[in-house]
């Protein structure tokens, strides 16, 4: 079955219709057809995905230097919480009370005074039990260690397996 234009009224009409049934006009000219545009949607949709290919693989700019994002930039306080380690052993005496054996090293640019100790009992599955502070009240230069013996730290935990120690906080030294 075609489409085509009805000689008399321009009406589109079948080719098995007798009539036009817009104006009734017997056996419509068919000399006179209809074409419907051919879709070119999946054509122009195969050139461009090929042509963004292309650009993609061959045009960009290749991205060089590891990642897009960059690294915050981080505070003088922040660097030396980060920096500082704390290297401990532990003594508990017959009573209870723990007593730690500090190694304090600063590897930053800074100094700092007045260093707060966290230290955490943890089992062996290394759950944490309870956490103990104190505060050396030393200087510590740049590049430096500090060693402190004998810092009372509390009662240990009963089922404590070994304790861990960090620096939770402190004062810069001018």
């Amino acid at each position: 079955m075609a489409l085509f234009k009805c000689g008399e009224c321009r009406g589109v009409v079948s080719s098995l219709a007798q009539r036009c049934p817009r104006c009734g006009a017997p056996q419509p000219a068919q000399r006179n057809f209809v074409t419907s545009r051919p879709s070119h949607g999946k054509y122009v949709f195969y050139v461009l995905a090929g042509l963004f290919a292309f650009y993609y693989v061959f045009l960009r700019e290749p991205i060089t230097g590891g990642s897009l994002k960059t690294e915050p930039t981080l505070s003088k306080r922040e660097i030396v919480l980060r920096d500082v380690k704390v290297s401990s052993t532990e003594k508990v005496d017959k009573f209870g009370f723990m007593n730690v054996s500090l190694t304090i090293g600063n590897p930053t640019d800074y100094k700092i005074k007045n260093i707060k100790i966290e230290c955490t009992d943890k089992s062996n599955t290394y759950a944490e039990l309870k956490k103990n502070s104190n505060i050396v009240y030393e200087y510590i230069d740049d590049h430096q260690k500090l060693r402190v013996d004998n810092l009372e730290m509390g009662m240990a935990h009963t089922q404590r397996s070994f304790t861990m120690c960090k620096v939770i906080d402190f004062d810069f030294r001018d």
